[in-house]
């Protein structure tokens, strides 16, 4: 049985007799009130339940939309606050279970360390090499990156502190990040924005990628398509590196003829190797290109492709594309 809504469009969630609990303004979960119009909880049944049930429910529309999206389910139940899991756990004959209950604030004051720069707090896991001032100039030099991704894209400088976790292994950096799938079938997670929050594989290569992402979105739509998120990152390396330039045109002339609507609508897969990367970041291109950088963020900002386009630019998607291969033909 799947329960879906918000916790006030519910006669009376009581009688499905789950854990989850109506009280004015909220709901309850193990004596613990979330009344806060982001809060938000994912719950299914245990196996020992006679009839299954899986309820996604909270506060807002915009509250359970992060969960109806991307429902972790390595644990039974996962309680969101403005996007971001806070508690997460197991239940015993579909009851609260203190003892199999994680508070993952708790758990991030515990076993991370802060240090500090001018955008960033940089939290280290404390199973990190000791010798943390062996990355002191990797940590100071994102400053810079910040600096620069705000002069090329044109954007207002963050009015908010930047959290960035350093992981010391893939399981870290799946629980800390609440992206519990992972740990079920096996794969990997090497950077990922989770709300305000950045969560890195060790120093790696991605904190940049991540940042970009998180303050663009959060200066315009944190809920865009993929194809024209991953394309404002790819145009950002295309504007500051020719070489990577040069390949992304290389890859777009390659695929010329094949239709990149259903990706761009969101119908087939973007992540197929680094090709719609590319891809992407080229078609960003053509539109700043073409429109200037202002017209994109102005799209940006919209809630429907289609309509987005056609009503900033005044150009309907499938001439766009056939303008687009105009253009990438001269290239």
């Amino acid at each position: 049985m799947l329960i879906l809504g918000t916790i006030q469009s519910f006669t009376n969630l009581n009688r499905f007799e789950t854990p989850i609990k109506q009280i004015p303004n909220g709901f309850e979960f193990g004596n613990m009130k979330f009344t806060n119009p982001d809060d938000a909880i994912f719950y299914f049944s245990d196996t020992t339940a006679t009839a299954s049930r899986f309820v996604i429910t909270g506060n807002s529309d915009a509250a359970i939309w992060p969960v109806a999206n991307n429902p972790q389910t390595l644990y039974q139940y996962s309680i969101y606050e403005n996007g971001i899991v806070t508690h997460f756990g197991n239940c015993t004959d579909n009851k609260f279970d203190k003892s199999k209950h994680a508070y993952l604030p708790e758990l991030k004051e515990k076993y991370y360390q802060l240090y500090k720069t001018k955008y960033y707090d940089f939290y280290i896991s404390k199973r990190f090499d000791n010798q943390i001032s062996l990355y002191k100039n990797r940590m100071d030099s994102l400053d810079l990156f910040v600096d620069t991704f705000m002069n090329v894209m044109e954007l207002k400088m963050p009015t908010f502190k930047i959290q960035c976790y350093i992981h010391n292994n893939q399981e870290e950096i799946s629980i800390i990040s609440s992206y519990f799938n992972d740990l079920c079938n096996g794969g990997t997670t090497y950077g990922r924005v989770n709300g305000k929050e950045i969560h890195s594989l060790r120093f790696g290569g991605s904190i940049e990628h991540e940042t970009s992402h998180l303050i663009f979105d959060s200066q315009s739509n944190v809920h865009f398509s993929t194809f024209f998120s991953e394309g404002i990152r790819q145009y950002y390396d295309y504007i500051t590196n020719p070489t990577h330039l040069s390949d992304g045109i290389t890859t777009a002339h390659e695929f010329i003829d094949e239709d990149i609507k259903p990706v761009i609508l969101g119908y087939d897969d973007f992540f197929q190797g680094n090709k719609y990367y590319q891809i992407s970041g080229v078609f960003v291109k053509y539109l700043v290109d073409t429109w200037g950088l202002d017209k994109i963020k102005q799209f940006y900002r919209t809630d429907n492709i289609e309509n987005g386009l056609e009503q900033i630019y005044s150009i309907k998607l499938d001439t766009f594309l056939v303008n687009y291969k105009e253009w990438l033909k001269k290239k």
